[in-house]
């Protein structure tokens, strides 16, 4: 308790990146030792959402659930409302692991988890449920933090685990993995797109049925793909790819890009360039900032998607995110220089070095890289796992296309802070004072490899195991780290 009293301090003396919603029924407070102080002096439980600017129902929740006023008058009264934006606070959101949003947490005066929800509660439901937990809550329960991994993985185990998810998971019907919502997973593509010919063409027909081109997609549209502006939406709801949720995130469309043109240079697919090109005039175009940086997300808005082209011309377009991210931003950066290698247009490589600098500028001298930054403001969140994994990776290909030698020292750096402030006894930390996250972890795992094999240095592939622990080999959101475990074996060239 006393360490996570001490990291609660903490957070709360960050300056903050994106505050609780102002002007609103419920008096929302930022997550933190202010929210926790208030919560044990009062003896009230704290109730907290936690959500995303992109993602539409958490919208819809907040507009007519949480502000209905029953439900704002409990909240007040009974409550300690607290508001946390996942991709902000992505140190909040591992304390509280849990898969979709909104997601609603009730934490005990004691700031112990009673309860946690995921999707959308009608107003009605809430406010019942809202009377009946007053009744329920354990005052003195103690807090449970996120559970971490205890050992470690052998490269050779976790590709042995890998390739069985793989079987296990692959749908050979409408391609993908799982037989319920589908989820791109670029990681897993990618690392399958580095093993043999019936990989390639699994990943082939997969991207297929991303982008909604699959044979039974003549029948029954579908598909993540927006064929009228370009770019993919986040997933389908269905296992043939409709019905998807169409928010559109920088950091996945950057890996798909990445993923239809290693497709393309191995099919050579008109398609898959098409897709990979219309997806980056998308993300130029729509979350392209003035400063050639990227902006973070356009909002989901089903309404607007659904319109023919003309009806879109009549509407306003989705929201943007006008923030930067440092994870995403390199996830762009690599997709920039990869498109400026397969389609020979150098000028992406040119934005690509724009963001780099932009990332540069944000690592401070122990090597730690501001979480987002915007209106000339860095957030004060720095040293979060995966934008330090990300950040270095997207260095280290700065610096194979121009071997300039600032990217290899900043990548450098940003791989020393890892590997000395946020080692645990089986990987690493998301944050100071954090849980070790898998998929974090597997960009860690990447970072390292890929820094192995541009350097020869053992120390990054010891680095790298360290990343592998157990759970990794079954988690197909750490795809990345099974790359990694791949990648080990070659420590010389691409």
């Amino acid at each position: 308790m006393t360490r996570l009293l001490s990291a609660m301090l903490l957070l709360s003396l960050l300056p903050p990146a994106w505050a609780a919603p102002n002007g609103q029924p419920v008096k929302w407070l930022d997550y933190g030792s202010k929210a926790l102080e208030q919560a044990r002096r009062e003896g009230k439980p704290l109730f907290m959402v936690l959500t995303a600017t992109w993602c539409q129902w958490c919208h819809a929740y907040e507009r007519e659930s949480l502000h209905s006023p029953e439900v704002a008058a409990l909240l007040n009264k009974n409550y300690v409302p607290v508001w946390v934006d996942v991709d902000r606070r992505p140190d909040v959101a591992a304390r509280y692991p849990g898969r979709g949003l909104p997601r609603t947490v009730i934490l005990n005066p004691a700031g112990g988890t009673e309860a946690s929800v995921a999707g959308y509660i009608p107003g009605p439901q809430l406010r019942d449920n809202l009377r009946k937990t007053l009744h329920l809550i354990t005052p003195g329960a103690t807090v449970q933090e996120a559970p971490s991994p205890k050992a470690l993985l052998a490269p050779g185990k976790l590709l042995e685990g890998a390739n069985e998810q793989i079987e296990r998971q692959y749908d050979p019907i409408y391609h993908g993995f799982g037989h319920e919502a589908k989820f791109p997973h670029p990681g897993v593509l990618n690392f399958m797109l580095s093993g043999d010919a019936r990989d390639g063409r699994r990943v082939h027909e997969t991207l297929k049925a991303i982008a909604g081109e699959a044979s039974w997609q003549r029948q029954l549209p579908g598909g993540l793909f927006d064929p009228r502006e370009g770019g993919f939406y986040r997933y389908s709801t269905q296992r043939n790819w409709s019905e998807p949720h169409v928010e559109k995130l920088l950091g996945l469309n950057a890996q798909l890009v990445v993923v239809a043109l290693k497709v393309y240079g191995q099919t050579h697919d008109a398609q898959a360039r098409a897709w990979a090109e219309s997806t980056l005039y998308y993300l130029m175009g729509r979350l392209g900032a003035r400063s050639g940086e990227f902006y973070a997300s356009q909002i989901a808005d089903t309404a607007y998607y659904r319109l023919p082209p003309e009806g879109r011309g009549k509407r306003a377009a989705p929201a943007i995110d006008r923030r930067h991210f440092a994870a995403p931003s390199a996830q762009m950066a690599i997709a920039l220089f990869e498109a400026s290698e397969v389609l020979a247009k150098p000028d992406y490589a040119v934005r690509g070095r724009v963001v780099l600098a932009a990332l540069a500028k944000r690592v401070d001298s122990r090597g730690a890289i501001a979480h987002d930054w915007g209106d000339g403001q860095d957030a004060g969140l720095r040293g979060i796992l995966d934008d330090q994994a990300w950040s270095a990776l997207a260095m280290l290909e700065g610096w194979r296309l121009t071997r300039e030698r600032a990217y290899l020292t900043h990548a450098e750096a940003l791989l020393a802070f890892i590997a000395r402030e946020r080692q645990a006894a089986a990987g690493y930390r998301l944050s100071e004072e954090g849980a070790v996250i898998l998929d974090a972890n597997a960009a860690a795992a990447l970072a390292f490899a890929r820094a192995y094999r541009v350097t020869g240095k053992r120390g990054y592939a010891r680095a790298a195991r360290h990343a592998m622990s157990m759970g990794m080999e079954r988690d197909l959101e750490a795809g990345y780290g099974w790359l990694a475990a791949r990648w080990l074996g070659s420590p010389h060239g691409r």
